[in-house]
């Protein structure tokens, strides 16, 4: 079985997906790579953002995927970049800054060394039992947030999941669901399953890959996606 599950990618829901793409490939720290039928795919180092025009899962209760976090290394010019080309700034402290582009996906910049999407808001009623059980269950290493001390952090291999006390929004639900990497579905399946998880897409072939989608105890959605061979290869 599986001893850990790297990060694999955050799924977004947009009709114009392919304009959306073109849109982060021109003026973020995002690189378009080649799209699948079903998906654009963007890759921000190491992960990867998914733009799909349908969504896969329902929605949240008691807890919901809020902004998609970005590392860059200068704030102001990253600003400016973005609302020349059509975001809009929703709020501004310090290092941080949260936008949302021109479909409306929020996102949170922090200023600090590297660059990328480093990190994925979710507010919950229950943070801090939340993180824990991604900690548990999907095999996360729980830490402080170093810009916000109410928040949890719960560090996977590239990317950090934040969890916040909050209330879901007036903004769309563009954030659909998240995904990690398997070298065994069978055995992280058996292993999650036998702890009580839900699992509303059982595991099953999907052209090249093996996939199951099961749900948080808060209804977000997560994929399990175990590679050909089980071989799991992601980019530096």
């Amino acid at each position: 079985m599986t001893t850990e599950l790297p990060w694999h990618h955050i799924h977004i829901t947009l009709d114009d997906r392919q304009a959306v793409a073109e849109w982060h490939d021109a003026h973020t720290l995002a690189v378009r790579r080649e799209p699948t039928k079903r998906s654009e795919n963007l890759m921000y180092g190491p992960n990867l953002l998914q733009v799909q025009g349908e969504d896969v899962a329902r929605a949240p209760r008691g807890a919901w995927i809020d902004a998609l976090g970005l590392t860059v290394t200068d704030l102001d010019g990253e600003i400016q970049r973005w609302v020349s080309a059509g975001a809009t700034v929703a709020h501004r402290s310090g290092s941080m800054a949260r936008l949302t582009e021109p479909w409306q996906t929020p996102f949170e910049l922090i200023e600090g060394e590297g660059e990328g999407l480093t990190h994925i808001n979710i507010l919950a009623e229950e943070p801090d039992a939340l993180a824990s059980w991604y900690c548990e269950n999907l095999l996360g290493a729980l830490g402080d947030c170093e810009w916000d001390t109410t928040r949890t952090r719960v560090q996977f291999d590239t990317l950090a999941l934040v969890f916040c006390r909050g209330h879901q929004g007036s903004e769309p639900r563009i954030l659909d669901h998240l995904g990690w990497f398997t070298s065994d579905l069978d055995g992280t399946f058996a292993r999650l399953n036998a702890g009580g998880v839900e699992f509303p897409v059982l595991p099953r072939e999907f052209g090249s890959v093996r996939l199951a989608f099961g749900q948080d105890p808060c209804g977000i959605w997560f994929e399990l996606l175990e590679p050909p061979g089980g071989t799991i290869i992601k980019p530096a």
